[in-house]
Formats: C-alpha cells, sequence, structure tokens
C-alpha cells in the first residue's frame, strides 16, 4: 500500500521529504499556485513539473492549509496541460508557465517534454 503520510516513510524518506517541502516553501508563488524556480528572482519562472512534487509533499504532511494548496497546484499543473490531439505533444505539460507553444512540426525534448 502507497505511504498515506510522513509516518508511513523510511525514516530517511520522511527526512528528504521534509527537507524538500522546507526548500520548496521558499519558492512557492501564491498567486500563479506553482514554484517560481531561477536562478534570480527576476528571471523565475512558475515551473509545473517541480510544482507537482511540491504538491505531493504537501499532502503526506497534511499539516493545516496542505490540502487546498496542494489542490490549487494541482488545478494550475492541469491548466498547463495540452489537450491537442494529433499532435506529438497531447497530453503532456507546458515546462512552465509562459514557454512557447510547441511548433507544428515539434522536435521532441527541444520543443516540448515527453514526460
Amino acid at each position: 500500500m502507497a505511504p498515506k503520510s510522513l509516518s508511513d516513510l523510511s525514516t530517511n524518506a520522511r527526512n528528504l521529504t521534509v527537507a524538500s517541502l522546507k526548500w520548496s516553501e521558499q519558492y512557492w508563488h501564491e498567486k500563479g499556485s506553482l514554484l517560481a524556480l531561477g536562478s534570480k528572482p527576476e528571471t523565475a519562472h512558475l515551473s509545473v513539473r517541480n510544482s507537482i512534487w511540491f504538491a505531493l509533499g504537501l499532502f503526506l504532511r497534511n499539516e493545516t492549509g496542505d490540502v487546498p494548496r496542494a489542490n490549487r497546484i494541482i488545478d494550475a499543473v492541469i491548466d498547463n496541460q495540452f489537450d491537442e490531439p494529433d499532435t506529438l505533444y497531447h497530453g503532456t505539460y507546458y515546462r512552465y508557465v509562459g514557454e512557447p507553444h510547441p511548433p507544428e512540426i515539434p522536435i521532441t525534448w527541444k520543443d516540448f517534454d515527453p514526460n
């Protein structure tokens, strides 16, 4: 059965999750409901993939406000999914908010990330 809380994790996994949550908190972008990542605040972008990992950690931690925030992240991630049947990137996601839309003939890994 999958872990349902931090206490269900091994000591090492729990320590890593707690450290990851602490690190992620500093990048939380309240308005964008995602993590704002970048080497400088002025070049930070709202990261889709990293934010969904943060949501998982919030569900596991389950402190006051964590579940509603994790749900906001999930909604923001879904808003960044490509719903374009008959394209190579259908069902994938923007890597960050504001990323250019893939061109008509996209190159995998360059124009979109199939993960």
